[in-house]
C-alpha cells in the first residue's frame, strides 16, 4: 500500500481546527481510500480550559474539552467513517474532579466524544486496579495494553489491540502501558499487575494483527517520544505510531525507518490530527 502523507498538524490551542495544507496527488484512481487519525494524550484530568504558564502558551487560555468536540464534530462532518479518534494516555489523573470520581467523569467524557480507543497511561492506575477495572467497563471505548498482565497468572489485563475499519481500511490499534510505571504511582496500586518490554510485546503481537487483517498498524504508546523512536528503529513493519507521556507538541510527524510518530501536547492543549491516503497493493512509502 501506498501512504500519501498530508501534513499532520496538532490543533493550537484556540482550538481553531484548520485542515492540512495536502500534498498534491495526481492520478488517484478508485483504490484509494483517506482516513484521518485524530489523537489527544496526556489529558490528566482536564475536562475545562486553562491559562498556559509557560513557553508559547504563558498567559493564552487553552484547551478544554468542549473545544476538541467542535473540532471533532467538524472533521467527521468532513469525513464520516473515515475519522479514527485516540487518546495516549494518563487520561485520569491530577484534577479535583478526576480524583472525586476515580477518573469516572474523564471516562464518560471520552464515552461522550466517541472515542475509539485510549492507552493505559502510567496515571490510569492511580486508584489502583480493580477500580481501572471497573472504569474500562463502564468506557464505550476501548482500553488498550497489550504489555500489562496479572502478576500471578500472566493473562492480560485488558484488550491488547483492536481492528476498526476507518473508510474501508482495516486499521490495527495496539496499546503499550509505560513499563515505567511503578516509580510514577503508588507500588501498592499496581500490586497484581506486571509491565512486560514494549519491543518484546510489540513483535509478538503484530504479527498477529496482520494475520487478523490489520492493513495499517497504528501502536498507541505512552512510552514518551524517545521511546517511540527507540520502539520504531527496533520494530519494522510499524505504520504509525500515536504517542503521550512526554507532552512533546509535535507540529509535524517524525519519521523513524517507514513509521510515523505523532503526539499532541498535553491537557488538552491541542488535538493531532494526521491525514492519510492509502493505496492498496503496493509498497509502503511516505510523501
Amino acid at each position: 500500500m501506498i501512504f500519501k502523507l498530508y501534513h499532520p498538524l496538532a490543533l493550537m490551542a484556540v482550538a481553531v481546527f484548520a485542515g492540512p495544507s495536502p500534498v498534491e496527488i495526481s492520478d488517484m484512481d478508485t483504490s484509494e481510500r483517506k482516513i484521518v487519525i485524530l489523537h489527544s494524550n496526556d489529558l490528566h484530568g482536564h475536562l475545562t480550559a486553562w491559562k498556559g504558564w509557560e513557553g508559547e502558551l504563558r498567559g493564552k487560555t487553552i484547551g478544554g474539552l468542549d473545544r476538541l468536540a467542535g473540532a471533532i464534530t467538524q472533521a467527521r462532518k468532513e469525513h464520516g467513517d473515515g475519522v479514527l479518534l485516540l487518546d495516549a494516555g494518563d487520561l485520569i489523573g491530577d484534577t479535583m474532579i478526576a480524583d472525586l470520581t476515580e477518573g469516572k467523569a474523564l471516562i464518560q467524557a471520552l464515552n461522550y466524544l466517541q472515542y475509539d480507543a485510549l492507552a493505559v497511561g502510567n496515571h490510569e492506575p492511580d486508584f489502583n486496579m480493580e477500580t481501572l477495572r471497573q472504569r474500562s467497563k463502564e468506557a464505550k471505548f476501548d482500553l488498550l495494553a497489550a504489555n500489562l498482565v496479572g502478576s500471578d497468572d500472566g493473562k492480560l489485563f485488558t484488550t491488547p489491540y483492536v481492528i476498526k475499519k476507518v473508510n474501508g481500511v482495516a486499521v490495527g490499534v495496539l496499546g503499550l502501558a509505560y513499563p515505567k510505571t511503578d516509580r510514577t504511582t503508588a507500588r501498592k496500586n499496581i500490586a497484581t499487575v506486571t509491565f512486560q518490554d514494549p519491543v518484546q510485546t510489540v513483535k509478538r503481537f503484530l504479527p498477529k494483527m496482520r494475520e487478523d487483517g490489520a492493513e495499517v498498524v497504528v501502536i498507541l504508546s505512552h512510552l514518551g517520544l524517545s521511546g517511540d523512536k527507540n520502539l520504531a528503529a527496533a520494530v519494522e513493519g510499524i505504520d504509525v505510531i500515536v504517542g503521550g507521556h512526554s507532552h512533546n507538541r509535535m507540529t509535524e510527524a517524525q519519521g523513524v525507518g517507514n513509521t510515523l510518530i505523532v503526539q499532541a501536547g498535553a491537557h488538552g492543549s491541542d488535538l493531532g490530527r494526521l491525514d492519510l491516503t492509502i493505496e492498496k497493493g503496493l509498497s509502503l512509502i511516505h510523501i
